[in-house]
């Protein structure tokens, strides 16, 4: 209830902030209602994105001289934008699962497997203001909004005993950042006018966060953590190019293709004062419908 209270109020803050200018406003038409006047010239863009993300991290060493690093996995995304005027509100959820297995021997001979998990699910929230330059040659866009985000994951070892430390962790907080297009040519294409455009984002948010750890041999708690009231930073960055389309029965679709990084930095992960550096980046490729 915790998760969906804040995801709610965060939607409704942000919601609000981009309408109040509309609202304040208002002068009633004649020919028009009231709803009829806010909903003119509000754009709807849906979106998808295939993720192919690789996670790093400073704490994944079994005995101080093997480290697991997961590979490169799959994951998706979605989202939802309103446009209205310069203004714009949204939101989006990212979820990305990765798992890596490794065999190694002790000191004393001794087969181990290692194992890791780890699942990632986070919500953004967001609204922006766009500044045009050159008859939409440039955009400007700064941007603020609210970070949600919780994380699954598993260190497993098996080797005469089954050890093994399941962690969960959740954050929440606010961003800011900065996002910027430039278009690169207009190309034309069976009498179709194509766009290509740059694109850049890049955003700093501090959450505040907590985790819970247990730790398990042979299937049997063995002892639990918990610390509460972390704050961290995330950074994330990003730089692509949009291909744009032409309208078909009042939808123009564009395709996005790019590379994406995240770093969020000081994460701690177990009872001590000690913390893990977490990395996620890879290929963004994005289908996005604009109504």
């Amino acid at each position: 209830m915790k998760k969906i209270y804040s995801f709610v109020m965060g939607l409704m803050l942000l919601c609000t902030t981009a309408n109040a200018q509309e609202i304040y406003s208002y002068e009633p038409s004649e020919s028009r209602t009231y709803c009829e006047e806010l909903l003119c010239d509000v754009d709807f863009t849906v979106y998808a994105d295939y993720l192919y993300w690789k996670e790093c991290r400073s704490d994944l060493g079994f005995d101080n001289t093997i480290f697991v690093n997961p590979d490169y996995s799959s994951g998706w995304r979605v989202g939802g934008i309103i446009t209205k005027s310069n203004w714009d509100a949204g939101v989006k959820y990212t979820s990305f699962t990765t798992s890596k297995t490794a065999s190694f021997a002790d000191p004393f001979a001794n087969n181990i497997q290692a194992r890791y998990d780890a699942d990632w699910d986070i919500v953004d929230i967001e609204t922006g203001y766009s500044l045009y330059h050159d008859c939409g040659q440039a955009l400007l866009r700064p941007f603020a909004g609210v970070k949600l985000a919780w994380n699954d994951e598993l260190k497993e070892t098996i080797n005469s005993l089954t050890e093994a430390s399941k962690l969960h962790f959740e954050a929440c907080g606010l961003y800011t950042g900065l996002e910027g297009r430039f278009m690169l040519c207009n190309a034309q294409f069976c009498d179709t006018c194509i766009p290509f455009y740059l694109v850049g984002r890049g955003s700093a948010a501090i959450l505040k966060s907590s985790f819970r750890q247990n730790i398990l041999v042979n299937n049997s708690p063995s002892e639990t953590f918990d610390k509460q009231c972390i704050y961290m930073p995330v950074l994330e960055a990003f730089i692509g190019l949009d291909i744009g389309g032409s309208e078909i029965y009042c939808v123009t679709p564009h395709i996005l293709i790019g590379y994406e990084v995240q770093s969020w930095l000081g994460r701690s992960f177990n009872d001590s004062s000690q913390t893990a550096n977490v990395g996620l980046g890879g290929l963004v490729a994005r289908l996005a419908l604009n109504f």
